[in-house]
Formats: C-alpha cells, structure tokens, sequence
C-alpha cells in the first residue's frame, strides 16, 4: 500500500479530504474526546479555521497528507516550535490518523516516513511528539538529532515548497 502513497501538505484542493479526516479523528480518538474540553474544543467550525489558518500561515505549520489517488489515508498536523534546548526550530506531530480500514497497512509508517524526510529538506532537524501515559511509547522523537551546527532556521520557507 505504501508504495501508492502520495505524501504531501494540504492545499486548497485537499483541504475537504483533511476536514474529513480529523474531524473523524477529534470526535472519535477516545484520549482526544476524554479531554476535548479542557482543550476548549470548538467543534467543526474550530477545525474550519484551524484549517484555513494552516493555509494563510504556512509559516507556523501544515496538514501532512497521505493520499491514494484522490483518497486521503491519513492527516497529521505538524506545528513548528523553537527548542530552548536545542536553540534550533523543530516541528511538533499532532492529531495523527489513518482512515478506518487501512490501519496496520503501513500507511501511517509511510506518512510519517515521508514527513520526516520532507522536514529534513527543508532543515528542521526534529519531529517530536507525545503520547497518552497508557500507550507503549513515551514522549520521544523519531528523528535523531542533528549535527551540533543544525541550522535555526530552514533553508526554505514552508511556503516556498
């Protein structure tokens, strides 16, 4: 399946497929939804502008998008930081979700593959992202960290891409 994957942010065209995509996931992912209020969750119409601001501000993040074909398989939302430990920029995973009857094909291996080396590209030496306290990983990366010389900030401009 990985193979068929086309991986990339969401745009203009794409956008109805990442609002389908995580409004599933917000209303269904029960660590999202146990806690969905002290986040101050505002619905649709929240994720309608969280959308729109990804796409005016390219700056401060994006939708990463798994597609086969026109079908999207799975969205993650990637936000841009900067570590005091590592004085660098580094990009935070959040709201990762594959559609219903593809898990376990590897298509959220396959995203996230080639999120991590979409990012490299463009200089940002660390995906980070946390999980619920009951679930087998802990806080971690999946980018090992760079060269003590990483750039602060990248080369190119998310939106230059």
């Amino acid at each position: 399946m990985s193979a068929l994957l086309n991986c990339a942010p969401m745009d203009a065209t794409t956008r109805a497929a990442a609002f389908e995509l995580l409004s599933s996931f917000l209303c269904a992912d029960e660590h999202y939804v146990a806690s969905s209020a002290a986040y101050g969750d505002g619905g649709a119409e929240a994720l309608e502008r969280a959308l729109a601001l990804f796409l005016e501000r390219p700056e401060v993040g994006l939708v990463w998008l798994a597609r086969s074909g026109e079908v999207a398989l799975g969205a993650c939302v990637v936000c841009y930081a900067i570590s005091t430990a590592r004085g660098s920029l580094v990009a935070k995973l959040d709201d990762v979700t594959i559609r219903e009857g593809h898990r376990s094909e590897g298509v959220g291996t396959a995203m996230l593959v080639a999120l991590t080396r979409w990012l490299e590209s463009i200089h940002f030496p660390r995906l980070g992202f946390e999980l619920p306290p009951d679930r087998a990983l802990q806080p971690a990366s999946i980018v090992p960290p760079p060269a003590a010389n990483a750039p602060t900030s990248p080369s190119k401009k998310p939106s230059e891409q």
